[in-house]
């Protein structure tokens, strides 16, 4: 089956999917592609128009980001800077170097991220800290 529709949206798609559809193709596409799309559809392939395959990869993309960021959404920017930091496996003193910061201050950002992350201590931390890949949410956070 071919779901033909004039709408590219992730909702369609998978309502589309369960009711058994191989294929998903947008109106807008030329006659003879369509044809194309049924026979190759017909032949056991699976098909969808590259332009709704490029928004479906767009939203994934936003909603990682997002869930990304979401899950530092408590921790200030410093903060997140000193937990990357921690992630890498640098002390206290190392932090303090590397963000031209004393040491006492090091020490105050280190003991509130893990009660603001919601784990026990600072391993706890760095472990959550990778899991929700920190590195690509400090290099974004960079960029904007």
């Amino acid at each position: 089956m071919v779901m033909l529709t004039a709408f590219a949206s992730d909702k369609l798609l998978s309502a589309a999917m369960r009711a058994g559809a191989s294929g998903y193709v947008l109106k807008r596409m030329k006659h003879d592609e369509l044809f194309d799309a049924i026979r190759r559809v017909y032949h056991g392939e699976e098909l969808l128009d590259p332009t709704t395959a490029a928004e479906l990869m767009e939203d994934v993309r936003d909603r990682r980001e997002m869930q990304r960021s979401d899950a530092f959404a408590d921790l200030t920017d410093r903060e997140i800077e000193v937990l990357a930091l921690i992630t890498e496996g640098l002390q206290n003193r190392e932090i303090a170097q590397a963000l031209s910061l004393g040491t006492g201050t090091v020490r105050n950002y280190v003991s509130n991220i893990p009660s603001k992350l919601g784990v026990a201590n600072r391993a706890a931390a760095a472990a959550y800290a990778a899991d929700h890949h920190i590195a690509e949410v400090l290099t974004h956070a960079r960029d904007d």
